[in-house]
């Protein structure tokens, strides 16, 4: 009750898993972690992925909650291997079922598009029902993040999750997790694939997206607002510290532009300059944080980037990208952990493959996967 508008594509309620804590150590860590999928951006493209609103693909978890299992098992960045902290931790895992890359706040086309409400409605059932906030001893501290379209959604609300939580704010430091939201302006190689550039567009232009960002707002124009929600120019004007994940040759967006893994010299060509340009932005995102730090209660954060030179994207959820691969030799669990300040050695918050040719990082090798998998945990359900 009182998240009337926290719905689904097709208006189904939309929900979360949550497990509380396991420990006494990580009692006070929270992981929000927004699930990716793609999106939908004009009539046409959600008619293809959710049906005709008077007839819902109810049996798409992208468009209906209806298909939603009790409980799921947690892998990767919930069930990591080496940080005992993140894996007893609060764990929250808010599935994808808005088709907005969790940012909208409107209807369209027959459709629903209230991923942002359900991002809200999720953080304050947390402060209400499950105590964040509330630790009479220590400050809270949550990780809020996703992958895909999960890092998208969280990259436009990361700035704005402690209005989100209220009053509960004062207790709470955040930090943000944000696994392959670097879109990159570059045309396609394929003509007639449309490009993220246009998408995005048309899908600020429908989708009631509000969390904009102040110095991005100020920074475009309206006919150039839907920069905002793009990674490559909103990742600058983010405020609070981040983990950001991005793989150089990103098989979501090179498969689209594309149209399939590259191959074939002037393929791999445009794959080359994609990387190049990758790492260039991702380099300068560090540099814009060198130096620079967020003082919260548990200490002195500043952001983090985390490339390696594979054909893959959004990794995190599985034990693989988050325990196994490495970018720099370096997994994204010890990472994290540098980035959240819980090792010593935390170098210089930046992991990053420097190798030559297509998909050249040796970090992400199947033969990573012999090791014998541990059992993850199971998060409960909650409506």
């Amino acid at each position: 009750s009182g998240y009337e508008n926290a719905v689904c594509t097709d208006g189904s309620p939309a929900k979360f898993y949550y497990r509380p804590a396991q420990t006494a150590e990580s009692s006070n860590v929270w992981v929000v972690y927004l699930q990716g999928g793609g999106w939908c951006h004009s009539e046409l493209s959600c008619m293809w992925r959710c049906g005709h609103p008077s007839n819902p693909k109810v049996a798409n978890p992208m468009c209906s909650s209806f298909g939603l299992s009790r409980h799921r098992r947690a892998q990767g960045i919930f069930n990591p291997t080496d940080s005992t902290r993140l894996r007893n931790a609060n764990q929250v895992y808010v599935p994808y079922c808005t088709s907005d890359a969790h940012m909208g706040n409107t209807s369209a086309f027959g459709w629903h598009f209230r991923g942002a409400v359900v991002v809200q409605s999720v953080l304050s059932e947390l402060v209400n029902r499950h105590g964040l906030g509330n630790n009479d001893k220590k400050k809270d501290f949550m990780i809020f993040g996703g992958g895909s379209a999960g890092s998208r959604g969280a990259m436009v609300h990361l700035d704005y999750v402690p209005r989100m939580l209220g009053d509960a704010s004062k207790n709470v430091d955040v930090v943000g997790f944000l696994d392959s939201p670097l879109w990159i302006d570059m045309d396609p190689f394929k003509r007639s694939f449309m490009g993220f550039v246009d998408e995005t567009k048309e899908f600020f232009l429908s989708a009631g997206v509000e969390h904009l960002g102040d110095s991005c707002i100020e920074a475009y124009n309206f006919t150039d607002q839907w920069k905002c929600l793009f990674g490559e120019y909103r990742i600058p004007h983010l405020q609070t510290p981040f983990f950001l994940v991005a793989s150089q040759y990103d098989s979501f967006q090179l498969g689209n532009a594309v149209g399939h893994r590259p191959q074939g010299a002037d393929e791999i060509a445009y794959a080359e300059d994609f990387a190049n340009r990758t790492a260039a932005v991702v380099r300068g995102i560090r540099e814009q944080w060198e130096g620079k730090s967020v003082k919260l209660h548990a200490g002195s954060f500043s952001s983090a980037v985390f490339s390696w030179a594979c054909y893959n994207h959004c990794t995190s959820g599985g034990r693989g990208g988050f325990n196994l691969w490495t970018a720099a030799g370096t997994t994204m669990d010890t990472g994290v952990q540098a980035f959240l300040s819980w090792v010593s050695n935390r170098g210089d918050l930046s992991w990053m493959d420097n190798c030559t040719g297509f998909a050249c990082g040796d970090g992400c090798s199947r033969d990573h996967f012999q090791t014998q998998p541990t059992v993850p945990p199971k998060v409960r359900q909650v409506v």
